[in-house]
């Protein structure tokens, strides 16, 4: 099949970036789905994205084709901001299969196809459209069935009339969610085939799989995604990790490399006799280096920061129906919870490993007191009052602080990576909510912090730098694990005080 744009479509070389996405925020609603994700994709490759369900690999394919709204960041085309392309343009550069192919008509299989020559009408050669359209019909096996509606198809032949459409219309960029999804295996390894084919020949493909042995098999590279960020972006010997991949998955998953073929394949934890005598251990020397400590605290505390963001409290903050003495309610409890927090800090400041983490530009009480002196105006110390949920959250601190300061820092972690990430989210909700201009919302805003994105990718850094036990790891996860529940506990006051 005819893999090449017509001449008149400037190409991007092989490795040279195809599409770039900076820093991509995507909300929706009053949930953050998207957050600072990088991503590069180069010409000649092919890139899964994976991930489990609700990772947001099918946000983050659309915000690569302009389907959703960005709150942040930017996508380049072939080094161009991707707005600066006209629709014609862009139509003719890149192509989309969505998960769903829904048609209002019940067009033909072949005329469904021919769509995919849009963009070209005005540039095709005389019966090129034509020659086009059939050796896409062709590619996707689907020669028999070239006059049927399409509606009369199964889903896996209305998932093949889908690609063939993408494949007319001669994109050299493929943004596809799913496209094997409803496909019997033969099918499926045809389609991989096919993107294979269409790298090798100086395209670029980005797919979301759930199968990651088809990842394994035919991707470059594999984008792995967890609660709305990128874990890891390498080759698939790197990216699909056993422990990695079942932290991020919440199931035990192992990797093997198949006895027949070589490649990856990876299956969840069973005890089947049959599939453990079909696959062999991957070679010692192809084994990936260590799982670094931050990348299993993230996926670790998953679940926790779920729990903590869909508390009815948070859900009742940001959809605006707190007063705004509810919003003051927690601004004041967290103000107890950080001057148990950054006094601690302060007087295990001698401690080496404390020390790296100690940065007055994060301190937050001087805010949180303003704050509340806007809110509540004069004499809002007197109106300060501790929840018992409040006092348990600072009293835990205190009573690392100096015993184990390794505990403190799990702490440490839990509030200034959340006030760094969704923080900030909810810091302009409240700002709008509220209509707060610059006083009332001071916690939320770092000045003396140039790139939140970049000062947490800083802190991670320093975190896996410090040289920690087994042990020692197994605690501090256990110890976010209890931030995390305490925080969850006082959520959970706060709305039973401001109800």
């Amino acid at each position: 099949m005819k893999v090449q744009a017509p001449a008149d479509v400037q190409r991007v070389a092989v490795g040279s970036p195809a599409i770039e996405a900076e820093r991509l925020r995507v909300d929706l609603g009053p949930y953050t789905i998207l957050d600072d994700v990088d991503l590069r994709v180069d010409g000649g490759s092919v890139v899964a994205l994976v991930g489990p369900n609700g990772a947001g690999k099918t946000t983050l394919l659309r915000a690569l084709a302009g389907d959703v709204a960005l709150a942040a960041g930017e996508v380049r085309l072939a080094g161009r901001p991707a707005g600066d392309m006209s629709p014609t343009a862009t139509a003719r550069y890149r192509s989309v299969l969505g998960q769903r192919q829904e048609l209002a008509f019940p067009f033909r299989v072949d005329e469904v196809v021919r769509m995919g020559r849009a963009p070209w009408l005005d540039r095709s050669a005389p019966g090129e459209d034509d020659e086009v359209v059939e050796e896409a019909i062709a590619a996707c096996d689907l020669a028999l069935l070239r006059d049927r509606p399409v509606p009369s198809l199964s889903g896996g032949e209305q998932a093949r009339v889908g690609l063939a459409r993408v494949l007319a219309q001669q994109s050299q960029l493929m943004l596809l969610d799913e496209p094997t999804a409803a496909l019997d295996v033969r099918h499926q390894e045809a389609v991989f085939a096919l993107l294979r084919r269409r790298a090798d020949a100086g395209d670029a493909v980005v797919v979301v799989v759930h199968d990651l042995s088809a990842a394994a098999a035919h991707a470059d590279r594999v984008v792995l995604l967890h609660r709305g960020e990128v874990v890891l972006a390498a080759p698939p010997a790197e990216a699909l990790r056993p422990d990695v991949l079942s932290l991020a998955y919440g199931h035990p998953l192992e990797v093997f490399a198949s006895d027949s073929s070589g490649t990856m394949a990876v299956l969840p934890l069973r005890t089947t006799i049959e599939r453990r005598a079909a696959v062999t251990a991957p070679p010692e020397e192809t084994e990936p280096a260590e799982l670094r400590f931050t990348q299993i605290l993230r996926a670790a505390t998953w679940a926790d920061h779920q729990r903590a963001e869909q508390a009815p409290f948070v859900k009742d903050l940001v959809a605006g129906d707190l007063s705004v003495e509810g919003y003051a309610t927690m601004v004041d409890q967290h103000l107890h919870v950080y001057r148990a927090l950054e006094a601690a800090m302060h007087e295990q400041s001698d401690d080496p490993v404390l020390a790296r983490f100690h940065d007055e530009a994060l301190d937050r009480v001087s805010a949180l007191e303003a704050d509340l002196a806007f809110l509540r105006g004069p004499g809002w110390e007197e109106r300060s009052e501790v929840l018992p949920e409040t006092a348990e959250y600072a009293g835990r601190i205190r009573a690392l602080a100096g015993t184990w300061n390794a505990g403190l820092l799990a702490h440490h972690y839990v509030r200034y990576l959340g006030d760094l990430s969704g923080g900030q989210y909810l810091g302009r909700v409240i700002a709008r909510i509220y209509e707060l201009d610059d006083d009332g919302w001071s916690f939320y805003r770092f000045d003396g912090i140039e790139s939140p994105k970049a000062y947490k990718v800083r802190y991670r850094e320093s975190l896996d730098a410090v040289d920690w036990s087994p042990e020692d790891k197994e605690r501090i996860v256990a110890e976010i694990g209890r931030g995390y529940e305490l925080n969850i506990a006082l959520f959970e006051a706060l709305g039973s005080a401001v109800a």
